[in-house]
């Protein structure tokens, strides 16, 4: 994948309408590509800090 093509990917993939907190930057080839700006919705960090605080069993139980 041309690097110009994984920057336009990331972006399309990490881009939301709402609030959001940059995680920061893609890697290709080894390298730090800050144009391909990694975000996360904030609506979704109380999911994800939800499972990832979980003890392992925690998760199994829940989730499964």
């Amino acid at each position: 994948m041309p690097k110009g093509k994984f920057v336009a990917a990331v972006n399309a993939s990490y881009n939301f309408n709402g609030p959001s907190i940059n995680l920061g930057a893609g890697v290709y080839e080894n390298e730090i590509i800050a144009d391909a700006k990694v975000n996360l919705s904030l609506r979704m960090m109380n999911r994800h800090g939800l499972v990832t605080g979980l003890p392992a069993r925690a998760k199994r139980e829940r989730f499964s």
